[in-house]
């Protein structure tokens, strides 16, 4: 009966929109508008003025995760719906890369490789051999940014939406305030909001003295199952074939100005705005790749954005060159001129941010073995070799096949990667240097790792 009621109340509100949007109380997304937030306060965030310094001790960081947020759904990108005005102008006024991809296609692994510079595997977070790996924990001898930053005196904040990377999983290294999810979830709606961790960084910064310098790492999960789409948002998108499509752009639109209002809101500081995603989600475009996320290497799930902003900074470069988010660490830390003593095993590709040499990796690397899956893929400039090892296959595309719809035949080829990608395999067992720490999930946190779709 309770179904049947949900049913019900689902048409009624389907019918109710319908009738709305076609009389016009709700209208389609104004290109040029970004809710909430003044055209003049987004021109003063973005501004470019190459005398403002852009060092440690005079630039504060804001560093948005934004979980699931996949790259060809984004208007600086290419995409031809407007999703997401706001990142469009910063991508318009600063530094974007386009050719970035994701060590591990799910939260947990992900996020550590970004905060440390560190392999997924390097950090335990996910290994072969394993059923799941939602009990890991990232060891306290890995130095994430927020303990680095904390090194150079500077007031730490983190903010999460997602349950992979809450306090209990090591994620609060370095951290002076760390706001996460708290209590029991409806299954069919989260009580994590973007809105309300916008909220929480900002309160935080208010606390601030003028000479006190600010490190902000906010997780954001608006384009995450389940999706934050509230009443007035139903129906800005319609149309596609995919019924995934329009509710995940619908809510990349929401999470696009909440980004606009957490950085115009930290307008008069002198920021440095960083902006990455995790991973990408399937869609079901392609079908074959899934609806989530974690069981694919394809560029859905691993071809991810990466912006930069500073008014010092080149606007409108574009990084060309392959790049990974293990990478994002050291660069960071060379923008601000920052030395470090803490191993990482991503690049500094700063000189390719401030526009002097191109550089990039010539190749790039992933692997997941969330649930059920054990695959790894290398890319270099022209392909793209996925290996499910499970099925001891290796299978080979074109990168300019996004979709990866067709394997190309050549053995030669696919021979040459296989042999690059088992020596990368090989190094990352190697790397492994001590047992995984884990921790037993309390019901809470399982609950809440369900919720989001982690569980089997």
């Amino acid at each position: 009966m309770k179904n049947l009621w949900r049913a019900v109340f689902a048409l009624v509100s389907v019918t109710i929109v319908g009738s709305l949007w076609s009389v016009g109380v709700i209208l389609p997304p104004d290109p040029e508008s970004i809710a909430g937030v003044a055209p003049e306060a987004v021109g003063a965030a973005l501004r470019s003025d190459g005398a403002v310094p852009l060092a440690a001790g005079e630039t504060d960081v804001l560093f948005i995760i934004a979980c699931t947020l996949r790259r060809d759904r984004l208007e600086p990108y290419g995409h031809d719906r407007p999703t997401s005005p706001f990142l469009d102008r910063l991508s318009a006024s600063g530094v974007r890369f386009d050719n970035h991809y994701a060590q591990a296609p799910w939260t947990r692994p992900s996020v550590g490789s970004i905060i440390t510079g560190r392999w997924p595997r390097t950090l335990q977070l996910d290994n072969p051999g394993r059923k799941g790996a939602l009990s890991l924990v990232l060891g306290d001898e890995h130095a994430t940014l927020a303990e680095v930053f904390a090194a150079q005196g500077y007031r730490t904040f983190s903010a999460t939406g997602n349950p992979n990377i809450k306090e209990v999983f090591g994620f609060q290294q370095g951290v002076e305030q760390f706001v996460e999810p708290a209590g029991e979830w409806r299954a069919d709606g989260i009580e994590s909001d973007d809105e309300e961790l916008v909220d929480a960084t900002l309160d935080f910064a208010r606390t601030l003295r003028p000479d006190e310098r600010l490190f902000a790492r906010v997780v954001l999960t608006g384009v995450h199952l389940p999706r934050q789409i509230t009443w007035r948002d139903r129906g800005l998108f319609t149309g596609s074939q995919k019924k995934l499509v329009d509710p995940y752009d619908t809510a990349l639109r929401r999470l696009d100005a909440q980004i606009a209002r957490l950085v115009t809101g930290l307008s008069e500081r002198n920021l440095l705005v960083v902006v990455v995603a995790d991973h990408g989600e399937g869609l079901k475009l392609p079908t074959h790749h899934g609806a989530g996320h974690g069981n694919y290497l394809y560029a859905s799930a691993i071809h991810i954005p990466f912006l930069l902003h500073h008014p010092s900074l080149p606007a409108g470069h574009v990084v060309s060159g392959l790049s990974m988010n293990i990478d994002v660490h050291p660069t960071l830390l060379s923008l601000l001129q920052i030395r470090s003593e803490q191993p990482t095993d991503g690049a500094d590709l700063s000189v390719a941010v401030r526009g002097a040499v191109e550089t990039g990796h010539p190749r790039v690397f992933s692997e997941t073995f969330f649930m059920k899956s054990k695959k790894s893929a290398v890319l270099d400039e022209a392909h793209l070799l996925i290996r499910d090892n499970r099925e001891e296959t290796d299978t080979l595309y074109a990168r300019s096949d996004a979709g990866a719809h067709t394997p190309l035949p050549s053995a030669e080829v696919r021979s040459q990667l296989g042999a690059v990608l088992t020596a990368w395999e090989t190094e990352r067992a190697a790397s492994v240097t001590r047992a995984a720490q884990e921790i037993e999930l309390s019901d809470e946190t399982r609950q809440q790792l369900e919720a989001m779709g982690y569980m089997e």
